[in-house]
């Protein structure tokens, strides 16, 4: 029996169509586990008779229990993996024509996290280029110290083959939230992987949507929360591993910029929850050309953290 060297996880909702675009990009291949995890779509009991692409060979279907986070489909595709690699993608994005020949080159390479570059269109006309994630395609392409910027920085779980023994010994798995699910899952496994490689060629093809969660970035105070949390986790296990970037902001500033400007108290408690370690460079990154009142406000609380810190 051949062994399966890829297993492809494609968390769904509500977007059958796109999801049907994504499928089609990805080869029929014994050696290709693709796992697409419904997350309580409307109507999705008569998508296997409407959208015969989900019984094609090789390919398995499940379903969440509860529906409301793209995290924990990805979490019933990882109890199902069997790959050798993991290797992700959400369902209104799609894969790059011969990615699997990049994938295929790259099989038997000892790295534990391989990390590709992409390219962004416009999901409603795909020969249309976009800005999406723009940042990330230029440090990672160019950045002089990009192995740190992929493993710490690079908040996305596709564009990127996993070992899956390293998911499994470390037990690392998606936070089962609304939004930024997959922050926290991208940071571990760049922080734990012992060794990684960035390879340039494009293999990932993202789309820009209107109604995607990322198109309202942090606009309520419910998701900026819970974005704002998953950064602090984020920014405390990227500072014990030491993979910390002075000359890039670490995400955690934009989010914790915006619960500033909402909930001063929620900041506070957000910004308390930080190691002494991250305090250090969030303090620097979250002061810097910042207003004398953020400047002063911060002078504050930094005092009250240290308090906090020899109290505890």
């Amino acid at each position: 029996m051949q062994p399966i060297n890829y297993s492809i996880i494609i968390p769904h909702y509500n977007i059958p169509n796109l999801l049907m675009r994504c499928l089609n990009s990805i080869p029929v291949r014994s050696d290709i586990q693709v796992i697409v995890v419904d997350d309580c779509s409307p109507g999705a009991d008569n998508f296997l008779s409407d959208y015969p692409l989900l019984s094609r060979p090789f390919l398995e279907y499940y379903s969440t229990k509860k529906g409301g986070s793209a995290g924990r489909a990805r979490n019933v595709g990882l109890d199902h993996a069997k790959g050798k690699w993991l290797v992700f993608a959400d369902a209104d994005d799609f894969f790059e024509d011969g990615f699997v020949c990049t994938l295929d080159s790259l099989v038997d390479s000892e790295h534990d996290l391989i990390v590709f570059n992409y390219r962004s269109v416009l999901s409603e006309d795909v020969s249309v280029s976009s800005d999406r994630d723009d940042s990330h395609h230029v440090y990672l392409q160019s950045y002089p110290k990009r192995d740190t910027y992929a493993r710490a920085y690079f908040p996305c779980p596709w564009a990127k083959m996993v070992r899956r023994s390293l998911v499994e010994d470390y037990h690392i798995r998606f936070d089962e939230t609304r939004w930024s699910n997959d922050f926290y899952f991208s940071t571990a496994i760049g922080c734990f992987a012992n060794t990684i490689s960035i390879d340039n060629h494009i293999l990932y093809v993202i789309c820009k949507r209107q109604n995607s969660l990322t198109s309202h970035f942090c606009e309520s105070l419910d998701e900026n929360l819970v974005r704002a949390e998953v950064a602090v986790r984020c920014l405390n296990l990227s500072c014990s591993h030491h993979y910390i970037l002075d000359d890039v902001e670490h995400p955690l500033i934009f989010i914790m910029g915006k619960l500033l400007k909402k909930n001063k108290r929620l900041f506070f408690t957000l910004y308390s929850q930080l190691t002494i370690e991250a305090e250090k460079v969030f303090y620097t990154q979250f002061c810097n050309n910042a207003s004398w009142k953020r400047k002063l406000l911060m002078w504050f609380l930094r005092r009250l953290f240290y308090i906090k810190t020899e109290n505890n």
